[in-house]
């Protein structure tokens, strides 16, 4: 049962990776959004797409070895982890797919409340201040 959850996991997985590797450096553009002056959040994006377009080719070893170098340079880049979590499965290191999935839904739930934390900000209209969030 829960080799079907994790295979079932990991087939979504491979799809939205597929899907990202077609946008070209979606990554990148996601770290350039979100903070566009952290060199650390561009590194990571920029080992991420490597090892994502080595994982595609084949070349296991240079996937991994960028992707460890993504989550050194920032341990909270989702797609990182995602992209990990896909590898291990691929090579049959289920529990390490299964922790890297889990890093990937932590990550990614915690770049959601910052970027609707940077939302909430106090806005100031003419002599009018108040706090409030803009959607």
């Amino acid at each position: 049962m829960q080799l079907e959850r994790l295979t079932c996991w990991l087939l979504v997985l491979v799809l939205v990776a597929g899907c990202a590797a077609g946008g070209g450096n979606s990554s990148v553009r996601q770290a350039k959004e979100l903070d566009p002056e952290n060199p650390k959040a561009k590194a990571a994006a920029l080992y991420t797409d490597l090892g994502q377009k080595y994982l595609a080719q084949g070349k296991l070893e240079s996937a991994l070895e960028n992707l460890n170098k993504a989550l050194a340079a920032d341990s909270n880049h989702a797609d990182a982890h995602t992209v990990i979590a896909v590898l291990y499965a691929r090579i049959g290191q289920n529990d390490k797919a299964e922790a890297a999935l889990s890093a990937s839904r932590r990550t990614a739930a915690q770049g959601r409340q910052r970027e609707q934390q940077l939302r909430c900000l106090p806005l100031q209209i003419g002599s009018l201040r108040r706090v409030g969030c803009v959607f």
